[in-house]
């Protein structure tokens, strides 16, 4: 059986479809848990109308966010594998009977299929987001992950998991959740299997845009990426370099996203802790070949052209959001 989590909050408009594309799944042996996470829209009302499968359980909790709301549905499962499901997406109705097949076919740990990217502002438009079909070990996936090239992204929404090897829960990051969820449960995950065939609908809905608003709980970035670093220093050291590289571009990202909103007077000493610390790392990173020419750039045109740098963040943060209406 497979247990599938949905986090569900305040996604009235896109919750019908969500639900109704695992219900119609063509593998039938399914247990449908759906936790609303204190939602104030009729999110609550849509989740109980489903109620007349007997493969549904929906839970009505206080808002913690997204990552409770899953921990508290992994507790509550009891199905051989796990999979979430965000309660705006959707899933092709084969979606968990091909996973499950590859799963047994070849006697792996964790399945990664491809995701359809939909954007929507008026017009829907669609980009397929394929990876290659593979078999990997769990230190190649942690090497892709460190240099954010991981097959099938940092996020837990395209992955069809063995509940036994699900140890650990997600953190309470605003930022980065799905990613210490990925490492700390790697252990386990020793055969990792990825197939082309998008099968997740991922739905960036207008108010959900990639480049959101700066407030106190983007400095999780920052978290996350010394949480990576502690991990890797603990139980995989000869891939140090790797979690150093990204903890710069997780820090100069967060620096970049500052000048963006223009809000370094408001969070001036994080600004200052954050700039002392990237420049201290930087000699470390910069003579490592997987370090991008674009990343080593972004360090000297911050620190010594920081007009022109706010000026190529801007164009570059507005021409991603361009591309998501």
């Amino acid at each position: 059986m497979v247990s599938v989590v949905v986090p569900v909050f305040n996604v009235e408009k896109y919750l019908k479809k969500c639900i109704e594309s695992i219900i119609h799944q063509s593998y039938k042996n399914l247990e449908i848990l759906i936790i609303d996470d204190g939602s104030s829209d009729r999110s609550p009302a849509i989740c109980d109308s489903f109620l007349f499968d007997n493969r549904v359980k929906v839970f009505h909790i206080e808002n913690r966010g997204v990552a409770s709301a899953r921990n508290f549905g992994i507790e509550n499962a009891t199905g051989k594998y796990i999979f979430f499901l965000d309660g705006d997406d959707y899933l092709e109705l084969d979606c968990i009977e091909q996973m499950v097949r590859q799963m047994k076919t070849n006697c792996c740990d964790l399945v990664i299929c491809g995701t359809i990217l939909e954007y929507e502002d008026g017009q829907k438009k669609k980009k397929q987001s394929q990876i290659i079909p593979k078999v990997i070990d769990n230190e190649e996936y942690l090497k892709n992950l460190l240099l954010e090239k991981a097959e099938g992204g940092t996020v837990v929404w395209n992955k069809l998991f063995k509940k036994e090897n699900v140890n650990k829960p997600f953190p309470k990051l605003a930022i980065g959740e799905d990613f210490i969820f990925l490492l700390e449960n790697l252990d386990a995950n020793h055969k990792i299997v990825t197939i082309e065939t998008c099968l997740y609908h991922y739905v960036q809905r207008k108010g959900s845009a990639r480049i959101s608003k700066f407030d106190i709980t983007s400095f999780d970035s920052i978290k996350c990426a010394d949480m990576v670093v502690e991990f890797v220093k603990k139980k995989y050291i000869a891939f140090q370099k790797y979690a150093y590289i990204l903890q710069y571009n997780y820090y100069i990202g967060t620096l970049s996203r500052m000048l963006y909103w223009n809000v370094g007077n408001e969070y001036c000493e994080e600004k200052k802790e954050i700039e002392t610390y990237v420049k201290m790392l930087f000699p470390k990173v910069k003579e490592m070949r997987e370090m991008s020419k674009v990343k080593k750039y972004s360090y000297w045109m911050y620190f010594h052209c920081e007009n022109l740098y706010t000026m190529a963040i801007k164009l570059y943060y507005n021409l991603t959001l361009y591309k998501t209406r």
